[in-house]
């Protein structure tokens, strides 16, 4: 592993091909990946994929109550063909950034599968694509724990050809979404939707996005305290370009 220095900390960097990973596209790489992922620090880890197209057939270990950590790709593509999770990020992690990574499935069911299920606070994904996924692309809200999720940040992406949201946000506050791509998603682009009376998306913002051929609505916001909808060019969607609205029957 290499070690850098960043913001005062030490970054120990961890290399998916140190621990077996081939990126060859054929050879399964899940067993690899989850050793690497269990050689993280508890905080100040760097998880690296180098360039390659690394198969996931199987489950990816949990990342537990890893802090400061980031999740990166040069030219990675995170190839996952058992549509179950490719990452799911717990709420016990804070600070968890992923970056620079090519998410691709063969999907053609929808089930209960998503590339990214993140559940952490003060954290972004940022420059990555997606496609192919049997449910969301990207999930962000609670886990059984039920506690909120806050300032999070999707920006500079490309959501398409996913089964179901490109992005969805649940239980979360103080969430931007900003600067994506969206093409051809399966059910809604982006929805922040309330999952029940107590929990509601609160303060999103949804700006500068580019949307088209949503298999359903452009965007929605069920239920959610504070929403800013704004500067986003919406084309071709089979639903509503915009759906604000209250849905739930105590309110």
């Amino acid at each position: 592993a290499n070690i850098v220095t960043t913001k005062g900390n030490f970054n120990i960097t961890v290399n998916v091909k140190d621990y077996g990973a081939t990126g060859d596209g054929t050879t399964s790489d899940y067993a690899a990946i989850n050793l690497a992922i269990a050689a993280l620090p508890a905080a100040n880890g760097h998880l690296h994929f180098p360039a390659g197209n690394y198969l996931i057939n199987g489950g990816l270990t949990a990342f537990g109550s890893k802090t400061y950590l980031t999740i990166s790709g040069e030219n990675a593509i995170l190839n996952n063909t058992h549509h179950g999770n490719t990452f799911e990020v717990q709420k016990t992690c804070q600070y968890v950034d992923i970056k620079g990574i090519k998410f691709i499935g063969d999907a053609t069911v929808r089930a209960s599968g998503i590339h990214i299920r993140h559940h952490a606070s003060d954290s972004s994904v940022t420059n990555c694509s997606f496609e192919g996924c049997s449910d969301f692309a990207l999930y962000i809200g609670h886990d059984a724990s039920g506690a909120i999720v806050e300032n999070f940040t999707v920006s500079n992406c490309i959501f398409g050809a996913s089964l179901g949201d490109g992005v969805h946000v649940g239980f979360a506050s103080d969430v931007v979404i900003d600067g994506n791509i969206f093409n051809a998603t399966g059910d809604d682009s982006i929805a922040a939707v309330a999952e029940s009376a107590t929990l509601r998306p609160e303060r999103i913002t949804i700006s500068n996005n580019t949307i088209v051929n949503s298999a359903w609505r452009g965007i929605i916001a069920l239920e959610v305290f504070d929403v800013l909808i704004t500067g986003n060019n919406i084309k071709n969607t089979a639903g509503s370009a915009i759906l604000v609205d209250r849905y739930l029957s105590t309110t």
